[in-house]
């Protein structure tokens, strides 16, 4: 009886760093007019009340991570789920304008 075995070589790659997204924290930055115009607040951490800045935000960017902004203080009412990238006014994220009321990193 003949056996023939078949020798499978596994490459593994290991990056020399890790992974910006990990290295690097969530920043995110609310703007108060439309296409990123008028005053600007950027955040690098999870903010339950914008006080100052509450309900005027009507575009975003999101420099890095993954970012849950929500209509509502305390992290309630509807929730919009936003990766990096440039949100030049509400319906490019299906939200309302001027109704930002608290976010935070997703992870």
């Amino acid at each position: 009886m003949l056996f023939v075995t078949q020798q499978i070589f596994f490459r593994l790659s290991i990056p020399n760093k890790i992974s910006s997204n990990m290295t690097s924290e969530s920043k995110i930055v609310l703007y108060e007019d439309e296409d990123f115009g008028g005053k600007s607040l950027e955040l690098s951490a999870a903010t339950s009340r914008l006080d100052a800045f509450n309900d005027i935000t009507s575009s975003v960017v999101v420099k890095s991570g993954t970012w849950l902004v929500f209509d509502g203080a305390e992290f309630e009412g509807s929730c919009y789920t936003l990766t990096p990238g440039r949100y030049p006014n509400p319906g490019s994220w299906a939200g309302k304008d001027d109704d930002i009321s608290s976010v935070k990193p997703a992870n």
